[in-house]
């Protein structure tokens, strides 16, 4: 029980803190108002004052130097800009917690406020409040009352932690506080989960457990690989963690352009585009592997997606050609297949290439052994197409000066040829390039690389192929992977399954330059990528920090094959690799965690936290129409329960589009598709694989019927689906129930 004297301390000291704010606010502002006055009027000294026409060095001299100016006063209002947004900004809510904490051989306990960002008092000095990601900062996160130390440049500072209180401020003024010795389970906690979903995914400062903190400030390793359950905050963490890497290398030019995330969709980025900013620093990059196959790949080609190929996977099961493609997906994205397109690369490199003399008029301008031992040995540390496209720079460097005198020759006997002597300069330069024409043709011949013949070609030459795999047998349908393969690149397609080998083979053979000022990536979902695709990550981001959040639970691609992170570790081969593992689901209630986890096989590992709620609903329907009555019925039900958010999850595309048409008619209701940028609150339809990564206070799947679900490969994704709610589930099936949950103890849901 926190005494009358106490109450009255904080709220003065709030009060206080806030009217510090506030003068700080007036401050700054007026601040930028004179800043921008400067600016203008520097604007209108120069244009009054310098040239409109650049005469001399003079003139250059003095308009550089009110640009300069200029550029110096922008810097500065955008500082103070900056300052005074974040001011603003913790106006409303100053800081979060508490912690009273005496350093060793100290006799007095520091009070030590923690808020979004840091303010210092301008007349003394102190800290009033200390940022989240300060060193100091952790022991909120870390520890229990007694013995407590966090570390920093200095070194380990020990102590003791004799309070920790936490604050709920709103408009400035305290709505609750208590004093806790337990981060785990504790009534901020629950208060902060029980709550339903904004818009966006909002930042967890407030309610970071101590397994998580861990991740968030892990500075020792090189790659970071977080294993986490369905709702243990894996993204909100990664995005913790950005924060905290741009706090702590704030001194170090690092900022929010030098760390780039990778999500599974934009749905997703847009989903997650505002904790950042929340947290008081700009948002990193953000992008898809889609993406950024789609600029390293020629615009001729037209590029299929990963929801294209989940759509095709879950929707033509009957088709002709579906079990041909599913083998050679399972081909493609295979540890062999890495290993074929290594030894093509070789073999590129030692025995496709046969160069040639490079002649004119009978005389060799440049040898065979020269350009071999241009290409063998001067450029070898060049990729094989750089090392090409130097050759050829070379020739046509020596090629040069012969064209030059060769024309001057042409010209001359073009005076007895032509009528009017204007013509003898076209008609020469025209007859000089019929004659270096064939010699141009065979130095661009023997010096170029296409890069999608040679990766059509891999498939074409069967023997070659065979080589490639060092004694393993081909694929039993090879033939039929032959012929799609050379047909799509004929056609100027590309199957999702041969994005990533061409990209390795691209970056292997022309090097990699994009993304090259990334000093950090995070790779979100991490299960969800190939080997082959963990290998495109390496050409791409060498040296660079590496963080990997996935569950291996959630594989929602059936043939990506990753059973466990062993392999990530020897593909990056970093010193400092760690892999962290988090059991423990903060976003659903404790029943639909029970139930959501027998849906696997090792669901006893997942762990629920003491939060209670509805029992999932299992509801057997009659036809289509009827579950569309009942999802309605639903609905109604659950907004009267204040559900900000909820999503109809179908397992398709195709099946989304149809409920929607069936329900926008009945209902205010929004269709998301892989097309989409944007985020759709309130109720909506989507796919389930397009679900990955987001949360909603209640689902509801369509169709949970054996005929949709009941596939080896289709567990994971019916358990991503079901992981999405907060506080309610509902399940609807025709006919038989899905072997997934027809097996699960009747007590842990409601018919």
């Amino acid at each position: 029980m926190i005494s009358k004297s106490d109450w009255s301390y904080e709220r003065a000291r709030l009060e206080g803190i806030c009217k510090k704010i506030l003068a700080e606010i007036e401050e700054k502002e007026k601040t930028l108002g004179s800043y921008k006055e400067d600016i203008v009027d520097l604007r209108k000294t120069m244009w009054e004052d310098t040239p409109h026409i650049i005469r001399d060095s003079d003139d250059k001299f003095r308009i550089q130097q009110y640009i300069d100016e200029i550029k110096i006063q922008e810097h500065r209002h955008t500082f103070y800009f900056n300052q005074l947004r974040k001011l603003k900004r913790i106006l409303d809510k100053p800081y979060f917690a508490r912690i009273d904490f005496m350093e060793q051989y100290y006799e007095e306990p520091e009070k030590i406020y923690i808020g979004i960002a840091s303010m210092f008092d301008k007349e003394s000095s102190d800290i009033l409040i200390y940022d989240w990601r300060a060193p100091i900062s952790s022991i909120y996160y870390d520890y229990e009352l007694g013995t407590a130390e966090y570390y920093c440049k200095e070194g380990t500072i020990k102590g003791d932690l004799s309070l920790k209180r936490q604050f709920s401020i709103k408009y400035s003024e305290i709505q609750y506080m208590l004093d806790s010795s337990i981060k785990i389970d504790d009534e901020v906690l629950q208060q902060i989960l029980s709550k339903n979903t904004d818009d966006k995914m909002r930042n967890i400062v407030t309610s970071i457990q101590k397994e998580q903190n861990k991740i968030i400030r892990d500075e020792k390793h090189d790659l970071l690989i977080v294993q986490g359950a369905a709702g243990s905050g894996k993204t909100s963490i990664a995005l913790h963690r950005v924060a905290y890497l741009l706090y702590k290398y704030r001194y170090k030019n690092i900022n929010s352009k030098n760390i780039v995330i990778f999500s599974p969709n934009e749905v997703f980025n847009d989903y997650i585009s505002n904790v950042l900013p929340e947290l008081g620093e700009e948002n990193m990059q953000q992008t898809t592997f889609y993406d950024y196959a789609r600029r390293s790949i020629s615009l001729e080609y037209k590029v299929e997606d990963m929801n294209d190929q989940m759509e095709y996977l879950l929707v033509n099961t009957d088709d002709l050609d579906y079990k041909h493609r599913v083998e050679f997906i399972k081909y493609k994205l295979s540890k062999d297949f890495i290993s074929v397109l290594n030894n093509y690369i070789k073999y590129l490199e030692e025995e496709r290439f046969k160069f040639d003399n490079i002649e004119y008029r009978g005389k060799i301008i440049f040898s065979k052994r020269e350009i071999e031992e241009l290409f063998y040995i001067n450029y070898k540390h060049f990729p094989i197409m750089k090392r090409l496209n130097k050759i050829r720079e070379r020739i046509f460097y020596y090629l040069r000066p012969l064209q030059k005198d060769r024309l001057q020759e042409i010209e001359k006997e073009m005076k007895f040829k032509v009528d009017f002597e204007h013509e003898i300069k076209p008609f020469s330069r025209l007859e000089r390039y019929k004659e270096f024409k064939p010699t141009i043709d065979k130095i661009n011949d023997m010096t170029s690389l296409d890069l999608y013949k040679v990766y059509s070609k891999l498939f074409e030459e069967v023997e070659t192929h065979r080589k490639m795999l060092e004694g393993i047998s081909l694929p039993e349908n090879f033939e039929r992977i032959k012929e799609l393969t050379i047909k799509d690149i004929e056609d100027k397609k590309i199957s999702y399954e041969d994005v990533a080998p061409i990209l390795y083979l691209k970056g292997e053979l022309e090097g990699v330059s994009f993304l090259s000022d990334i000093n950090h990536v995070v790779l979100d979902e991490g299960q969800d990528y190939s080997a082959i695709q963990y290998e495109v990550f390496k050409q791409l981001f060498k040296g660079c920090g590496i963080t990997i959040l996935g569950d291996l639970n959630q594989s929602i691609h059936p043939f990506t094959n990753t059973e466990d992170y062993d392999f990530i570790v020897k593909t990056f081969n970093y010193p400092e690799s760690v892999k962290l593992r988090l059991r423990k689901s903060y976003r659903s209630t404790k029943e639909i965690v029970e139930f959501s986890k027998t849906i696997l096989n090792d669901g006893e590992a997942i762990e629920s936290i003491n939060r209670s709620g509805e029992k999932p609903v299992v509801k057997r329907v009659a036809d289509g129409k009827d579950t569309i009555k009942r999802i309605l019925e639903d609905i109604k039900s659950l907004k009267i329960k204040k559900a900000n958010s909820i999503a109809i999850i179908c397992k398709t595309s195709k099946e989304s589009y149809d409920v929607h048409n069936q329900l926008k008619n009945e209902i205010d209701v929004n269709l998301i598709t892989k097309d989409d940028i944007k985020f759709k609150r309130g109720i909506c339809v989507i796919p389930s694989y397009l679900a990955k990564g987001l949360e909603f206070d209640a689902v509801l799947i369509f169709d949970a019927s054996k005929e949709t679900y009941s596939k080896k490969a289709e567990r994971k994704l019916f358990y991503t689906a079901c992981t999405r709610a907060l506080h309610n589930l509902y399940i609807y099936h025709q006919n038989d129930l899905s072997p997934f949950i027809a097996g699960i103890n009747k007590e842990l849901y409601l018919e």
